[in-house]
């Protein structure tokens, strides 16, 4: 009964949290320059490319039979950075860590031109974060803690430096336990990331440069052209809270990695666009706002920080 948990002292907590986080996330930004830009819910792109978008159809679609309003399918967007949110992505995952709604940070920045700037960014970002919560939400944020039984590892948290690894140092740590990525480039799954994060003392762990088959075509590659210059972070309970890149911004080295990738350019067309008329240098990243909180607050799922929790068959109100 979703509807009536803002009567519980927990979920109260909770939402003022997300209050005060979103001040944070604006404080922020406009601190440092940055403007907000408001883009489509509804795009022809899959943007990440995994088939994992909801369709639109108009509900009286059989009455002209056009299934298509717009004349050609169109999704609910699951991130906002092909034009650049609430956004949608329809994976049958049922964890403890996935919702099937939620919302996101998409951060675009210019004149970025190698991948340790946007890591300090994004460590920075997340720091001022923790601090405005302390100071703003301290009441709430200690009610949580000791409710989750997390007091300990937040202070550890909060003073630690970011880890920062490479995809082959993570591969040769995680060999011995997990033999099947010894011969193969493998993305992470929530086992590997946890024994990542124990490893390391369940520290914020950035992971860089991931091979180029397993990112999307937008990232740009890195000097050996076999690896990608992105990065995943990862976080304890959470497990990946943010991912980005530099993009690629070469029009010819877009268009190949879309050849490498197989990739139609039937509908991209536009993003090309930008990089043929001229374009810079730039990175980005997008930080989930309910993982965040997972982590900050020691929430072990996720439907416990999201105002209206929506997962496959469960969707209420």
């Amino acid at each position: 009964m979703p509807h009536l948990r803002p009567r519980l002292r927990y979920f109260q907590s909770i939402l003022r949290i997300r209050n005060e986080l979103n001040k944070a996330i604006r404080d922020y930004m406009e601190s440092n320059d940055f403007f907000e830009v408001q883009v489509p819910c509804i795009t022809t792109n899959d943007c990440e490319g995994g088939g994992e978008c909801f369709t639109l159809s108009p509900m009286n679609w059989q009455n002209d039979g056009n299934k298509f309003y717009f004349g050609r399918p169109v999704f609910l967007t699951s991130s906002g950075q092909l034009h650049l949110e609430a956004l949608a992505r329809a994976e049958k995952t049922m964890s403890q860590k996935h919702l099937s709604e939620f919302q996101m940070l998409e951060v675009e920045e210019s004149f970025i031109f190698d991948l340790d700037t946007l890591l300090d960014r994004v460590e920075d970002l997340i720091k001022h974060l923790i601090r405005w919560l302390e100071s703003k939400c301290d009441e709430d944020l200690a009610y949580l803690l000791a409710t989750n039984a997390f007091e300990t590892q937040f202070d550890a948290l909060k003073r630690c430096h970011f880890i920062r690894i490479s995809y082959e140092e993570a591969r040769n740590i995680l060999a011995e336990n997990f033999p099947q990525i010894k011969t193969n480039n493998l993305n992470l799954n929530a086992q590997m990331e946890r024994f990542l994060l124990k490893y390391f003392q369940n520290k914020f762990i950035f992971i860089t440069k991931f091979p180029f088959e397993l990112k999307p075509f937008y990232m740009k590659r890195s000097c050996d052209a076999n690896t990608m210059d992105c990065f995943d972070l990862l976080a304890p309970i959470s497990g990946e809270i943010c991912g980005g890149s530099l993009r690629e911004h070469i029009l010819e080295n877009l268009e190949d990695n879309l050849y490498t990738k197989n990739m139609s350019t039937d509908q991209l067309q536009w993003y090309l666009d930008l990089r043929r008329f001229g374009s810079g240098a730039s990175g980005g990243f997008g930080l989930g706002f309910d993982r965040l909180i997972q982590t900050i607050c020691g929430v072990r799922n996720i439907k416990d920080v999201a105002t209206f929790p929506r997962w496959p068959y469960h969707c209420h109100l």
